[in-house]
């Protein structure tokens, strides 16, 4: 055996993969010796002569970060995708629509209605966003999100754990060429035992036969679904769980259940696949907190997962606590209790790295239940900007420049220091100016006490970040019309903030409208290429690579205490992960 020292790149990332491509040309391949790369420590097992261990065991991959967090791939690659578009708009045939226009490839719903199938057994308001929003996907899906498109008749398998260890999704059947009948034609039925189960991306679902008892026991599993899964346990194992339900079905339609439901390709003997979740650190406040929704929790999909505006509330739909009014320490340990036991258990790592990841787990779980916050793992940020202060001329230059525009913009406010005062304000010398609202003689009282509190709610965030606590100071999101104000008050937070010292700038998508309120557009700041990429993890790593190429930006963000977003309904998910994930790592 020979073991050779090799660098591995990431080849989905496109300078990894150029890399790669040149090692392999520049490396000599010997015919007589063939093998595979090893990891470190497959190697020192080897050279140890260490026992191996082999399974059969199978895993499901379900990815438990932020949406825009999951790892996809283009269907359709970009230009034959719109080629492709163009030529279908041509064909007017029902199921031949053009990608993009989801909600008329989109039939489930339809032939659901036309059967004259009750509410329980139609897709839900927040199942059809979500369904006509994959359906017009040209990347594609996670695990998740396919949980959430699952048939309503099996809606009471509530956790995607269960969902894709007991049910097999059999590949996509594309309409018959002549008589243009879908999946969802050929299977769908009035009654519920002749009913083949398809979810909303016309994918038939079947059970695989050694989750049947599994499937019994469910506490949902009542009604005509527990009869039919009754009869299937008979049909495939010849048990009957509830002796006391009498069903009457004959020989052949017992044999159309069994090919209609069950994954044939599956044998009785074989075990259950086991979930394969992210590895998401408890230091990691907000991945973490939404691990343990996705992992632990059960709900019928992520818009009612995340229906609400506290961390209590979406837990409470999860089922993981009984109430949001009662939230109780013992609900803190016993979720905590529950992560160490069922996940933090089975992750590598020493004693130390164990003890801090439960404490972590505690204090994520304890702010955010009972103290309506988000745990702070490291230096808070207002320390950390004091900290970071070494920086060259380049860098010392372009803040002086930001600063001084800003300035600017913020003097001219009504009631406010010149512009000289806020240059000169720092932390440790701040300006004695708090802002004040001064009420219009055309508006109502109503709006001049909404803008007084907003202000208030704005300068609150700005003095909690100052009091450098170990809790993350929420984000404050300024909604209304056209004309309420929403500008305004974001200049009036600035202004404050300058004058307390802090690092702040204004940016927006549009690069006249932040120049205009003193700052700079996001993908100058954050170098955002302006091409239209749609792969997430490429844009941070152009935005990083860009970054490090510009370190008079990279600095400026380092040390940004404040980052003011105007217009930021014109942002994209993408977008903000973007800058979310940069703003974390540089």
């Amino acid at each position: 055996m020979v073991l050779e020292e090799e660098q591995v790149a990431n080849t989905k990332i496109t300078t990894g993969r150029v890399m790669q491509q040149e090692r392999e040309k520049k490396r000599h391949q010997n015919p007589i010796y063939s093998g595979r790369a090893l990891g470190l420590p497959e190697a020192v097992g080897l050279l140890l002569q260490e026992e191996q261990v082999f399974t059969n065991a199978t895993f499901i991959s379900i990815p438990t970060v932020p949406l825009e967090q999951r790892p996809v791939h283009e269907k359709i690659a970009r230009s034959r995708w719109c080629e492709d578009t163009t030529k279908e708009s041509l064909q007017d045939t029902r199921r031949q629509v053009p990608i993009g226009r989801g909600n008329l490839n989109f039939i489930g719903q339809k032939v659901r209605e036309t059967l004259g199938m009750p509410s329980e057994r139609l897709f839900t308001s927040m199942e059809q966003i979500i369904i006509q929003d994959a359906l017009s996907s040209p990347v594609s899906l996670d695990t998740i999100t396919l949980f959430a498109c699952r048939p309503p008749e099996l809606r009471f398998v509530d956790s995607p754990t269960d969902y894709f260890r007991f049910f097999t999704r059999l590949p996509y059947r594309p309409p018959n060429s002549n008589t243009h009948e879908s999946t969802t034609d050929r299977l769908l039925h009035v009654s519920f035992h002749k009913c083949g189960w398809v979810d909303g991306l016309e994918c038939q679902i079947v059970v695989k036969p050694q989750a049947i008892p599994c499937v019994i026991n469910l506490p949902l599993c009542r009604g005509e679904i527990g009869d039919l899964f009754q009869c299937l346990n008979f049909i495939v194992h010849g048990i009957v769980v509830d002796a006391n339900r009498y069903l009457d079905f004959s020989q052949p339609e017992l044999e159309d259940m069994h090919e209609r439901f069950v994954d044939r390709k599956c044998n009785k003997g074989d075990s259950l696949p086991l979930p394969l979740f992210n590895l998401v650190k408890p230091t990691q406040t907000n991945r973490f907190l939404i691990h343990l929704l996705l992992s632990m929790g059960r709900f019928n999909n992520e818009g009612e997962l995340f229906h609400g505006n506290t961390m209590a509330q979406f837990f409470s739909n999860a089922s993981l606590i009984t109430s949001v009014e009662n939230v109780s320490e013992a609900d803190v340990l016993n979720l905590t209790k529950r992560f160490i036991m069922e996940q933090l258990l089975f992750v590598p790592g020493g004693t130390m790295m164990f003890d801090r990841f439960c404490l972590a787990a505690y204090e994520a779980i304890r702010a955010a239940l009972l103290e309506d916050s988000t745990a702070a793992c490291d230096v808070p940020s207002y320390l950390y900007t004091s900290l970071v202060e070494q920086a060259n001329e380049s860098a010392l230059s372009f803040d002086e420049e930001m600063k001084d525009n800003l300035a600017t913009t913020s003097s001219m406010l009504p009631n406010t220091p010149s512009k000289e005062e806020f240059k000169k304000a720092s932390k440790q010398y701040p300006l004695d100016w708090h802002p004040n609202m001064i009420r219009m003689s055309d508006q109502s009282e109503e709006s001049f006490l909404e803008g007084v509190h907003v202000c208030s709610l704005s300068c609150k965030a700005i003095e909690d970040y100052v009091k450098a606590r170990l809790q993350t100071v929420k984000s404050l999101i300024i909604c209304g019309g056209p004309g309420t104000g929403k500008t305004f008050q974001l200049c009036n937070g600035a202004a404050y903030s300058l004058s307390c010292g802090l690092k702040v700038t204004i940016t927006a998508a549009m690069a006249e409208r932040s120049i205009t309120l003193g700052g700079r557009h996001i993908h100058y700041l954050f170098c955002i290429p302006g091409e239209n990429i749609n792969n997430i993890h490429k844009l941070i790593d152009s935005s990083i690579r860009g970054l490090n190429k510009n370190p008079e930006r990279l600095q400026f963000l380092r040390t940004l205490d404040v980052l003011c977003i105007d217009e930021m309904g014109y942002l994209s998910a993408e977008l903000l992960n973007v800058m979310d994930t940069v703003l974390r790592f540089t």
